[in-house]
């Protein structure tokens, strides 16, 4: 899983139009994975940020200094890759995870989660109100049900879910962005 730069672009594009994003939470640990010229697009906009860039290095730094993150949580199934927040997405998240992230980065963790309906409910309940959701899926008619049966109907829940909440979308490419004002779950 990781941010590739129609992704980042994408989180700088929100970042710059003011959303919040103080505190934000990775669903897996997210690799940052830039070609050089997308580096140097990446370097313009955040000008001395990602020195020493290593192809696939985990996003936090990315986040912090392009986005002006101050605080990167990572949930994950499994302690595997450095997730300090342990949680199966198929089970509802605990109280103390619900509106505490300003926005919630999601590339690629749902599409390996068989019950989808709950899954997605946990990232909207643990974003607060007036945060922000970006998910980004492979699901894009080579890879749809490439692992799991929910993943066939994953484009269909995630461009329907303004019929569920009440947020605000942004769609570039195959990547969904959506503001949260508030929500119906």
């Amino acid at each position: 899983m990781g941010i590739i730069y129609r992704q980042a672009k994408m989180l700088l594009d929100a970042h710059h139009s003011g959303i919040p994003m103080d505190h934000l939470l990775m669903i897996g640990h997210q690799s940052l994975l830039l070609h050089p010229s997308e580096l140097r697009a990446v370097r313009r906009v955040c000008p001395g940020a990602l020195a020493n860039y290593k192809w696939g290095e985990y996003a936090d730094r990315f986040f912090k200094e392009c986005l002006g993150v101050s605080h990167v949580n990572t949930l994950d199934y499994s302690s595997y890759e450095g997730a300090d927040i342990l949680h199966d997405l198929n089970q509802p998240v605990p109280a103390n995870l619900k509106g505490r992230f300003d926005v919630v980065v999601e590339g690629g963790s749902l599409e390996h989660v068989f019950h989808f309906p709950i899954a997605i409910a946990n990232l909207m309940q643990m974003t607060k109100v007036g945060g922000t959701i970006f998910a980004s899926t492979v699901s894009n008619n080579l890879w749809v049900s490439h692992d799991k049966p929910a993943t066939s109907r994953m484009p269909q829940w995630i461009r329907n879910l303004p019929l569920y909440s009440t947020f605000r979308t942004w769609l570039r490419g195959t990547s969904i962005l959506h503001s949260f004002d508030n929500w119906l779950i």
